[in-house]
């Protein structure tokens, strides 16, 4: 059998790896393209409400949003819901205390998870800067703010009412649920707009493990400062014991 030449080997060569990458993006569907309002909102709220395509483009293309502001009124929001939570307490302290609790919670998950975040994007060959996720879990946390005060009345009004232990537990779960759906879809519509703009290579299906991993230690961090809400006919406590929250569970279901 005749050797091959070089140029019928170097014709025969099939970069796979390109191709791999290529059939990815063909298989997700690509999302709506961004029409920016006629007149773009002028306060930072209702651009997080309205204009988040706006917003994103301008982190991707080297603009600045104000992060400090975001920052300050997503600890705000997690204040006044740990506040509408503890108010149903016998104990005076509980609501305050719960004020602190929840700011840890979510500043807590956001420093033990957002590494992992950059790293897996990073190792995909992703050209998503530092400052530019940064800026894009700005978005996503002025959104979950918004979502967050606007139902805390809800929350307040049905703690102050006098209502269960555990129909207080379901609707903090349902409203914290609903706030995190919102700031997780967010930046998944930032990593979306990045691989239009820019060809990236970042995997949304890593993106969504990441989802699931952030979840779980934000659940985590809420069981090893709790109470948050106080349990009726109990001593009050400050904490309610450490411990492995998915393990605990376990032995529950399994009576280990």
């Amino acid at each position: 059998m005749p050797a091959s030449t070089p140029l019928q080997s170097a014709s025969s060569w099939t970069p796979l790896p390109h191709l791999r990458q290529a059939a990815e993006h063909a298989a997700e569907p690509a999302p709506p393209p961004y029409v920016p309002p006629a007149q773009p909102p002028r306060s930072l709220l209702l651009r997080v409400l309205q204009d988040r395509g706006g917003l994103i483009d301008a982190v991707l293309n080297g603009g600045q949003i104000p992060l400090r502001k975001i920052l300050l009124g997503a600890l705000i929001a997690c204040a006044m819901f740990g506040l509408a939570l503890g108010v149903n307490s016998a104990y005076v302290q509980q609501p305050f205390v719960a004020m602190l609790k929840l700011p840890a919670v979510m500043l807590g998950t956001l420093g033990v998870c957002f590494p992992a975040f950059y790293v897996l994007g990073a190792l995909r060959g992703s050209s998503l800067r530092v400052r530019e996720a940064f800026g894009l879990i700005g978005i996503g946390m002025g959104l979950r703010a918004a979502l967050l005060v606007s139902l805390v009345p809800l929350v307040l009004f049905f703690s102050a009412v006098g209502s269960p232990y555990w129909f207080l537990l379901a609707l903090g779960l349902g409203v914290a649920a609903v706030a995190e759906v919102g700031f997780l879809a967010t930046l998944e519509q930032g990593l979306q707009r990045l691989r239009v703009l820019r060809q990236d290579t970042i995997s949304l299906g890593l993106f969504r493990v990441w989802c699931l991993v952030y979840l779980v230690v934000g659940a985590q961090f809420t069981w090893s400062l709790r109470p948050i809400i106080g349990q009726p006919n109990a001593e009050w406590v400050l904490f309610g014991g450490h411990g492995n929250m998915l393990t605990y569970a376990v032995q529950q279901i399994f009576g280990g």
